[in-house]
Formats: structure tokens, sequence, C-alpha cells
């Protein structure tokens, strides 16, 4: 065997064993170092290219393999220096979120403090169609801070007033003055009963006062949930005769509202219809 192939043979042999045994690595690597940085101190062989090229290579290999050794010694020492540098990161961006959250908490706090006549503009444009014309109109604010509602309607022709605890619109025309039914619309909540009782109960009521249902239906305008109306008069009555017209909203929690509209058959081309245009605009402020 040639001193090249012998060379060729130990360089190869400590590449391989670099993969298994560190220490080994080291040494083996600090000999062939050695006998290219200090030719005087061991015996001296014919130098050819083949035993540069492979000088140049292990050189190239080993200061490659030191390298990452050095590295990762480094990058382990930080580590156990500042042992919660992590953590401490992924705190401060927990921490961002919770900021968010409280200042979103703050606004509703806010908005429950806040009266709802002080939420919502006092008074807006709206439009009402009456007899296939649509017509532009002034609209006032109403509330009802307890029960948490909204609702807006015509000055012109109507007065909000509060009587026992139910809310109600009631007309300001001159009607009182003839001999018509009253023209108004009640609004009450219902906290304990189903709306299939409720139903029942109108029913029983509207029966009891002489009247005969025209119409029950699900509906979703003016406002989504139950319609029952009714008249007075089994054959369809006159100008002057009674109309009920009821509308049972249900809630998420299992409350009612209930909408009474009261009015009569002359009155179907005015005080139903704004009547109607007034439930568009009910709405319930959950904070």
């Amino acid at each position: 065997m040639t001193e090249d192939e012998k060379f060729i043979r130990e360089l190869t042999g400590a590449l391989k064993n670099s993969t298994e045994e560190a220490t080994d690595l080291k040494e083996e690597t600090w000999k062939n170092i050695r006998s290219e940085l200090f030719p005087t101190q061991i015996k001296k062989r014919p130098f050819t290219w083949r035993k540069g090229i492979l000088a140049a290579c292990s050189g190239i290999a080993v200061m490659t393999i030191i390298f990452f050794a050095l590295v990762t010694d480094m990058f382990t020492d930080e580590i156990k220096m500042n042992p919660n540098q992590d953590s401490n990161d992924i705190d401060e961006v927990k921490d961002l979120p919770a900021q968010d959250n409280d200042t979103k908490q703050d606004h509703k706090e806010t908005e429950k403090q806040q009266l709802l006549e002080e939420r919502f503009p006092k008074e807006k444009q709206a439009e009402i169609e009456m007899e296939g014309d649509k017509y532009p109109i002034t609209v006032h604010l109403a509330t009802n801070e307890e029960l948490r509602y909204i609702i807006y309607y015509d000055k012109a022709f109507y007065k909000f007033v509060s009587e026992a605890g139910i809310d109600r619109i009631v007309s300001i025309s001159d009607d009182h003055e003839l001999d018509v039914p009253e023209v108004a619309m009640e609004i009450k909540y219902i906290s304990e009963q189903t709306e299939t009782k409720v139903i029942e109960n109108i029913k029983n009521g509207l029966n009891k006062e002489g009247f005969f249902i025209l119409r029950e239906e699900k509906v979703e305008t003016p406002i989504d949930g139950y319609m029952i109306e009714a008249i007075q008069d089994e054959n369809g009555g006159v100008w002057n005769t009674a109309v009920h017209r009821y509308y049972i909203k249900s809630n998420k929690d299992g409350s009612l509202f209930v909408f009474k509209q009261m009015f009569f058959v002359e009155a179907f081309e005015g005080h139903a219809i704004r009547f109607n245009q007034m439930l568009e605009s009910f709405q319930q402020i959950v904070d």
C-alpha cells in the first residue's frame, strides 16, 4: 500500500468516526491538523497534488464541524443564562388581547350607564306609504329604560304615555268627539307565560268582548312574530266598527312583547298603516 492510499484511508476513517464518537473525532482532527501545520515534527512524505487536495478537503470539513459545535454551545449557554425569555415573550403577547377585552368591556359598561334617549337621535326622517303613495315624515324617539327598548312615532298624530306598566301610543286627533272606538297601540311585556298561552288568552279575551277573528298567522313584517286580527262584527260591520290587531314577539330569553293595535274599519288607510310603520322601528337593546 502506498503512502497516499494509507493517508486517504486514515482520513476516511476519521470522518466516519466523527458521526459516532465526538471525542475520537476531535482527537483525530487535531492529529491531522498537526500533521499539516507542523510537518517537521513527523516523518516527511513526498508531496503530491492528491495529498494537497485531500488535505484541503479535510481542513474544510473539520473547521465546519468545529464551527457548528461552537455555535451550538453558544446557543445552549444563552438559553441557560435566560431560561424564561421565551415564556416572558409569550406572556406579553397573551396580555394584548386581555387589554383589548378590557377596553371592549369598559365600552359596554359605558353604554349600559348611558340612557337610551342619549344613544339614539331624538328625531329622524322616515317614509310612510298611504294609498299607494310614499310620503316623508318626521318621527320622534320614545324609550323604556326598564324594558330596554326604543320606538319612533309621529308626534303630529300621536303621543306616548305610560299607564299601569303598559306603554301606549295614543291618537291626539278629534276622533274622540265622534262615535268611534279608541285609537291607540299598547306595548306590553310578559315574562311568565309561553307564547302558546298568551295567544290562547288573547283569543279568549276577544271572544268575551264580542270580536270575531278575521285572520291569524306568523308574519315577518312589520315585526317578526305572530299576528291575530279581529273585528267586532261577524258581518264586517260599518265604518266605525272596532278592529283589534295583535302582534306577539318572542324574545331569546323566553319573554314576550305584545303589541295591541286598536282602531276602526275606516281607519285601515290611516291609523292601521301608521301603527305598523311604528312597529318597524321597534328595537330591543340588549347590551
